[in-house]
């Protein structure tokens, strides 16, 4: 028994730390804006960025708008996990677009009547008080993310 529960773990592991493929991608890419209720054409493009945030390295991904079609960066080498946090969180902010709560006009950042220039938002994520449309999307993710893997 307690070779089989290693077995279980260490699969479990591995699968997590897999790196993500076409058919997860768009399966995971699915269930979010389904569940979401995300009407636009998402553009899934591969990058490598990363950015330091106090000394811990993290991946980066962002969403933009182009050609009628939102276009999210995010890194397809991430983990499995990694990869459906960072996609919920991204798919959150086009949710919060679509519903014309959040708005990115030249360097100001437009939040359910709020505004933030890219130095108040810069500030508020390096301290304790994080943007809200942010604090949204961090709390949502961790649900969305545990909803996809318990489906």
């Amino acid at each position: 028994m307690k070779d089989l529960k290693q077995f279980i773990k260490t699969t479990i592991r591995e699968y997590l730390n897999e790196n993500t493929d076409y058919d997860f991608k768009n399966d995971v890419l699915d269930f979010i804006k389904k569940y979401l209720n995300i009407k636009s054409e998402i553009l899934l493009k591969h990058t490598t960025k990363n950015f330091d945030t106090q000394s811990m390295s993290q991946q980066m991904a962002s969403v933009g708008f182009s050609n009628n079609t939102y276009v999210i960066n995010i890194n397809f080498n991430d983990t499995k996990f990694g990869f459906v946090r960072r996609l919920a969180h991204e798919l959150i902010h086009v949710k919060q677009m679509e519903d014309g709560r959040l708005k990115v006009i030249d360097d100001k950042i437009y939040f359910d009547g709020k505004v933030y220039t890219n130095d108040d938002y810069k500030r508020l994520y390096h301290s304790d008080e994080i943007p809200k449309f942010e604090e949204e999307a961090f709390e949502q993710e961790r649900i969305i993310a545990n909803l996809y893997w318990n489906k």
